[in-house]
This record gives structure tokens, C-alpha cells and sequence, in this order.
């Protein structure tokens, strides 16, 4: 009786030791070195300085594109490319628009979880920006091209490991030519993991 008491314990914890390394092994599938690439919409809200207040500006969705690559299970390097198509004028300026280009490297702090995987953002790069002929008569900081810095949170969420799912929120800080465009960014959308 002894030796099958025995045997039903080694075997319980042979059992729970492939449980255990199935499991850690499942979770590396999700946090592996790697190159990645994504494209969703975004949405965003102007934080516009100075020359207008946000309210005088409405809000616009728009597109981004990124890739990246992973270094290892806490950090990532990634490339931004958001579009915003326009930013319409309501008040101060009626029937003016503003549309953005902005692009940004980024360092990715995350925290591996799993499938889920919610991370910290920060970066700089640069924002483009195209005002209509009216703002640019105004002398207000709405066009050209200059340095921006961006930081923001998000989380990817996997459903295989090659596809997963992101959200993140991000906030945009122009200087110079363009540095009263401030605006959150609310991204989504699926990325590739090679």
C-alpha cells in the first residue's frame, strides 16, 4: 500500500511540474524576442494651446501605423507613423482646418503578463502639420514641421501567438513651428508578431 501511495504522489507532482512548465512555456510564446507590425485607427482629441483654446477646435479620427521590435519580456522599441485628418475649426476661425503627420520612436516598458500585457510609452519624433490658407495669415503656430515628444499607456492583448490586439492612450507635444498643437491620442487596432 505504501508504494502506491508513493507512486500516486510522484505522479501528482510529475503531473503539476508539466502543468507548471506548460504553462511558463505558453507564457514565453507571448513575451519572445521579435520583430512586430501593426495598423488601426485612432482618435483624437486637440489639447490645442495659445493661439485657440480645444474648444475652438473640434476633434478627428484618424489612422496610425507601427513597428517594432521586441528586445526582451520588460522592453520594446517601436516606430509611430498617426495621421489626424482634420482637425475642423468651430469658432475662432469657422470652416479651417488643420490635418497632422506625426512620427515618434518610442521605448516600451511592459509588463508580462501573459496574453495580456499592459505597458508604459515614451518617445520623440516629429509632427507635420497643414493649416488652410486662413490660420496660416494668422501668425499662430499651426504649420510646418518640428520636434515632438510623445508618452503614453496601453496594452496589447494576444490572441495567438502572432496576433494580438492593441489600445493605448497617448499624449503629443510639438515645439517651435507647430508647438500649440498638443493632442491625446486614442489608438487601437492588431498587430503581426514575426
Amino acid at each position: 500500500m505504501m508504494s502506491f501511495d508513493r507512486s500516486l504522489v510522484l505522479a501528482g507532482a510529475l503531473a503539476l511540474g508539466l502543468v507548471v512548465a506548460s504553462s511558463a512555456r505558453a507564457e514565453d510564446e507571448f513575451n519572445r524576442p521579435g520583430a512586430y507590425a501593426g495598423v488601426g485607427g485612432s482618435y483624437m482629441v486637440s489639447g490645442f494651446q495659445d493661439g485657440a483654446t480645444a474648444g475652438d477646435f473640434g476633434d478627428t479620427l484618424g489612422f496610425n501605423v507601427r513597428g517594432g521590435y521586441r528586445v526582451n519580456d520588460f522592453w520594446a522599441f517601436e516606430g509611430i507613423y498617426e495621421y489626424g485628418d482634420d482637425f475642423g475649426a468651430r469658432q475662432v476661425f469657422p470652416g479651417e482646418r488643420i490635418r497632422t503627420n506625426a512620427f515618434t520612436g518610442n521605448a516600451k516598458l511592459l509588463l508580462p503578463l501573459g496574453r495580456f500585457q499592459p505597458y508604459l510609452m515614451a518617445g520623440a519624433g516629429f509632427l507635420n502639420a497643414n493649416a488652410d490658407r486662413g490660420l496660416k495669415r494668422t501668425g499662430w503656430d499651426v504649420d510646418g514641421t518640428n520636434f515632438a515628444g510623445r508618452f503614453g499607456g496601453g496594452f496589447d492583448l494576444y490572441a495567438t501567438e502572432h496576433v494580438a490586439l492593441y489600445m493605448d492612450a497617448a499624449y503629443t507635444m510639438p515645439i517651435n513651428e507647430v508647438s500649440d498643437l498638443y493632442h491625446f491620442s486614442f489608438g487601437w487596432g492588431g498587430k503581426y508578431v514575426f
